[in-house]
C-alpha cells in the first residue's frame, strides 16, 4: 500500500518554510498525553505526573519509536479550577508540574524525606497520595507546595550562591509578566481567589506603582512565586532540550482565549473586552448555544501595539515546545459574541461583516507565523467555514482530522499537511467511541479500511491492532498522533475496563472526573508489549517515506495529472521513466505506479461492498508484460446496489530510444 505518493507534487508554502525547516519535513508519529496522567516508578510519586515522570515518557517514546509527544497546556491553573485550559497566566507554568527532587537537589538538599516529615500533616498526605488513583489537585498542591517553599527558603539562606544571579536575570528577562503574575498571585491568595471585581477599587487594575507597593510590604510572597516560575522555567527548558537530543518534538497546546480572572487581563485591560464573552451559537450539540464565559480581544488595540503580547507569549513558548495546537482556530477568523446579560443563542458574530472573516483570520495566522519559529497547527475540528481551511491551506498549517470524526472517508484522501489522530481529550477514547458506533456505521468503516466487519464489531485487540496498522500506513498525513490510551488499547486488569472512566474530559460537565484520569505505571511490561505494536508499525511507516524520498528525487521522475490523460487520452513517454498517475473518481482516490519494464504497483482506495467488488473496482491494466503500449480503464460505481459501472479508457506508450 502507498500513500506517499500524495507528496510528490507537495510544495510547502514560503509563509511556513522557516517552521518547517526547523523541524524538517518529514512524517512522525507520536503520541498525546496529558502531563498530569504520567506516572513514573523511577521517581517520587506527589500524586501527579510532572516534569520528572515527562523525562521518563520521553525515553519510552524513543525506545518504541514515537517521535513527538503532545501535551495539554501546561499553564497555571486557579484551586477552583483543574481545566489546563481555564489558566490565569499565559505565561506562568503550573507549579504542579514542578519536579520537587531536581528542585531539592538544585539547593543540595538530599534528604526530601526530612522535609515531608518534618510536619505531621504532610508526611500524612504523602503517605496517602500515591494510592490515589485519579488525581487530587488540592492534596498535590499541597504538598508541592510546602516542599517548594522549604527548597525556597534553602535558596535564601544561600546567600553566596551562583544561582542567585540565575535568578536575576530570568526575573529581568521576563518582566513583561513575571512582575505582575507575582502581585496577581499574591492579590488572588489574598482574597481567597474572589473575583477581581470584588477586590477593593483600587487594586483592580495593574499598576508599577501598585508593585512597588506590595513589593515593600509582601516581597518574601512575590518572590516565592517568582522563584516557583524560574524553577519550572529551567526544568521545563531541560525537558525540551532532552527531547531534542532524542529526536523527539515536544508539541504544546496554546489556547486561543484566556480566563477573564487572569494576571493577562487585570494588566491589560486595554486588550480584553470583558463585556462580551465568547462562546458558541445553537448548533446540534448545544440547542441554546454555548457560553464559555472568557473575554475577547480588541484587537485593533493589539495591533496598535504591534502584536507585543502575542509576540511575547509565543517567545516564551519557544523554550519548551517545538510546534504547538492553535486551540479554536476558527475565533481568529471569527468569533461568537454574547454581551452581558444576553443569552448564548442570543450572541452574534465578529467582525459583523462575513466578507472580512477571510482576510481577518488570513492576517492574525501570519502574525502568529512572524511572532515566532515553532510550527503552528490548526485545531479546525466541528463545522468550519470553508475559508479556514483554505487559508490554512495556503499558509501551510496543518489542520486536524478525528479518525471517528473522519469515519465515512478514507484515510488515504486526507491532506499531507495535516494532523491525524484517533480522538481526542474532549471525547471518547477509540475503544469508547468504537463501543458507541452504531452496528450499521461499525460495517461501512471496516468496510473503508478493508478490514472483515464480521470479525470486528466487538473491540478487541485484533480490531484494535487492525485498526492502527490501517490508520498509520493508510495515511498520508506528516503527523500521525494518537493518544496514548488509543496506541494501548486493552489490557486486563490495567487499562480499557471502563470507557467512561478513561475519559479525559467529558465537555459540559462539571466533577472531580474531569481532567484526574492517571495512567498505571508506564513501567509495566504490559504496557511495553503494547508499545511494540506501534513500534513496529512505526518502523513500517518509515520505511515506505524513506522509499518515497529516495524515488522523489530522481530527475527522471514524471508526475501525470488525470486531467492530462482526459485532454489527450493517449500519452508517449521515455521508457526510463517512472511515472506515478493519481486521481480521484467518483471520490475515491486511485494511484497508478508504472515502471520502466512495464511492471505495476495498484493501489485501489475505495468503499468495497464484498472481496469480489473490491477486485473489480477502480483500475484495470492490460497489456503483456513486454509490451510497449499499456490501456489503463478507470471505473467507478454509479449505482452501488445494481452494481452499474462507467469507464473510461487511456493510453500510455513507451516510445522506443
Amino acid at each position: 500500500m502507498r500513500t506517499e505518493e500524495h507528496l510528490l507534487q507537495l510544495h510547502v508554502p514560503h509563509h511556513t518554510k522557516t517552521h518547517w525547516d526547523k523541524i524538517s519535513f518529514q512524517k512522525r508519529i507520536g503520541t498525546a498525553i496529558p502531563l498530569f496522567s504520567l506516572k513514573s516508578e523511577k521517581t517520587m510519586d506527589f500524586g501527579i505526573g510532572d516534569f520528572a515522570s515527562l523525562k521518563e515518557f520521553i525515553d519510552l517514546c524513543k525506545a518504541y519509536s514515537l517521535e513527538v509527544i503532545q501535551l495539554l497546556p501546561i499553564n497555571e491553573t486557579s484551586p477552583h479550577d483543574n481545566s489546563p485550559f481555564g489558566a490565569i497566566s499565559a505565561f506562568a507554568l503550573n507549579p504542579l508540574y514542578a519536579d520537587i527532587e531536581k528542585a531539592f537537589a538544585a539547593q543540595n538538599i538530599t534528604n526530601i524525606e526530612e522535609a515531608i516529615n518534618s510536619d505531621i500533616e504532610i508526611s500524612g498526605l504523602y503517605k496517602k497520595i500515591s494510592q490515589n488513583k485519579r488525581v487530587n489537585y488540592n492534596e498535590s498542591r499541597t504538598l508541592k507546595t510546602f516542599l517548594l517553599q522549604w527548597a525556597y527558603d534553602h535558596f535564601l539562606l544561600d546567600t553566596n550562591s551562583p544561582k542567585k544571579d540565575s535568578f536575576i536575570a530570568f526575573y529581568q528577562n521576563n518582566l513583561f509578566w513575571l512582575k505582575s503574575y507575582t502581585l496577581f498571585k499574591l492579590l488572588k491568595e489574598k482574597y481567597n481567589w474572589i473575583a477581581i471585581i470584588d477586590w477593593p477599587q483600587e487594586i483592580q487594575i495593574y499598576s508599577e506603582n501598585l508593585y512597588n507597593q506590595f513589593q515593600v510590604s509582601d516581597g518574601y510572597e512575590m518572590d516565592f512565586y517568582a522563584y516557583i516560575q524560574w524553577i519550572l522555567f529551567q526544568q521545563c527548558s531541560d525537558i525540551h532540550n532532552y527531547a531534542q537530543e532524542n529526536k523527539i518534538l515536544i508539541k504544546g497546546d496554546i489556547p486561543l482565549l484566556v480566563g477573564k480572572e487572569s494576571a493577562d487581563v487585570w494588566q491589560h485591560p486595554e486588550y480584553f473586552d470583558t463585556k462580551l464573552k465568547a462562546g458558541a451559537p445553537p448548533d446540534f450539540y448545544a440547542e441554546e448555544g454555548q457560553d464559555w464565559g472568557l473575554p475577547v480581544y480588541k484587537w485593533k488595540n493589539i495591533e496598535s501595539d504591534k502584536f507585543i503580547w502575542w509576540e511575547e507569549r509565543l517567545h516564551y513558548a519557544e523554550n519548551f515546545f517545538d510546534i504547538y495546537r492553535i486551540d479554536h482556530v476558527l475565533g481568529l477568523f471569527r468569533i461568537w459574541v454574547i454581551p452581558e446579560e444576553t443569552l448564548a443563542k442570543d450572541g452574534y458574530y465578529l467582525p459583523r461583516d462575513k466578507t472580512t472573516w477571510e482576510q481577518h483570520g488570513k492576517k492574525m495566522l501570519q502574525m502568529l507565523l512572524h511572532s515566532s519559529t515553532m510550527l503552528p497547527i490548526a485545531e479546525d475540528l466541528g463545522t468550519v467555514p470553508p475559508i479556514v481551511r483554505k487559508v490554512l491551506s495556503e499558509l501551510g498549517i496543518p489542520g486536524y482530522k478525528v479518525m471517528i470524526m473522519e469515519h465515512k472517508k478514507p484515510t488515504e484522501v486526507f491532506e499531507p499537511i495535516s494532523l491525524v489522530s484517533t480522538s481526542t481529550h474532549d471525547s471518547y477514547t477509540l475503544q469508547g467511541l468504537w463501543e458507541k458506533l452504531p452496528s450499521h456505521e461499525k460495517i461501512e468503516f471496516c468496510c473503508l479500511l478493508g478490514i472483515n466487519p464480521e470479525e470486528n464489531l466487538h473491540f478487541n485487540n485484533s480490531l484494535h491492532k487492525k485498526l492502527l496498522n490501517k490508520f498509520i500506513i493508510g495515511t498520508p498525513a506528516l503527523f500521525i498522533i494518537l493518544p496514548l490510551q488509543d496506541i494501548l488499547g486493552t489490557i486486563p486488569g490495567i487499562i480499557g475496563e471502563n470507557i467512561e472512566e478513561a475519559r479525559i474530559n467529558t465537555p459540559g460537565t462539571v466533577g472531580d472526573h474531569n481532567w484526574s484520569y492517571r495512567f498505571p505505571s508506564i513501567a509495566l511490561p504490559e504496557i511495553h508489549q503494547k508499545l511494540s505494536i506501534i513500534s513496529s508499525i512505526c518502523k513500517e511507516t518509515k520505511k515506505s517515506f524513506a522509499r518515497w524520498k529516495t524515488i522523489s528525487t530522481h530527475p527522471l521522475i514524471k508526475n501525470i495529472n488525470i486531467d492530462t490523460l482526459r485532454q489527450k487520452k493517449h500519452l508517449t513517454v521515455a521508457p526510463d521513466q517512472d511515472i506515478w498517475i493519481q486521481t480521484k473518481l467518483g471520490g475515491m482516490t486511485r494511484i497508478i505506479e508504472i515502471h520502466p519494464d512495464n511492471t505495476f504497483d495498484l493501489t485501489i482506495k475505495d468503499v468495497p461492498l464484498t472481496k469480489k467488488d473490491h477486485e473489480e473496482s477502480g483500475v484495470l491494466l492490460s497489456g503483456p508484460d513486454k509490451s510497449k503500449e499499456i490501456k489503463i480503464t478507470f471505473l467507478w460505481r454509479i449505482d452501488s446496489d445494481n452494481y452499474e459501472w462507467e469507464g473510461e479508457d487511456y493510453i500510455i506508450t513507451y516510445k522506443e530510444k
